[in-house]
């Protein structure tokens, strides 16, 4: 039987992040984006530490809302200086999440994100509204885990 894990008070610490915001319409070039993260890492003599993040949020200015939406990779060296497109962060922790542990296609992956939701309902918790989606294995099946924050 197939099982989507959830666990709670669950903390996500990241350290020495790359960051590049993508729009997730563009399905194509997100595999360039990708791509071109890990040859700048390269080019500028970094190693990745860890697997591949995604980190999404819905924002709401007035009546428009816009997905926000990057890739975050952990690097081993600290207060390095970066070029545009790219941020660095030397750390984000957050603390009180709900976890899902997702392992099957990547196409039912939507389904960890609504038990997430269906989850935080069901126990009366709000959750802030971003999303943290770490890609622990990577080929036909993904094993992801899915840190999604509650508010205090």
């Amino acid at each position: 039987m197939k099982e989507i894990k959830i666990k709670t008070n669950k903390k996500l610490k990241l350290i020495n992040c790359i960051e590049c915001g993508f729009d997730p319409t563009q399905g194509v070039q997100q595999n360039k984006i990708r791509q071109q993260m890990i040859n700048y890492i390269k080019r500028k003599g970094l190693n990745q530490v860890g697997p591949f993040i995604t980190f999404s949020k819905l924002e709401v200015d007035n009546t428009q809302m816009t997905l926000l939406s990057k890739f975050l990779l952990q690097v081993d060296q600290n207060g390095i200086q970066i070029e545009e497109p790219y941020k660095f962060t030397s750390e984000i922790f957050i603390e009180n999440c709900i976890m899902a542990e997702f392992y099957d296609y990547a196409n039912y992956m939507q389904l960890a994100y609504q038990k997430i939701s269906v989850y935080a309902y069901e126990h009366e918790l709000k959750l802030r509204g971003d999303k943290y989606t770490v890609f622990l294995k990577e080929s036909e099946h993904i094993l992801v885990h899915i840190f999604m924050p509650i508010l205090n």
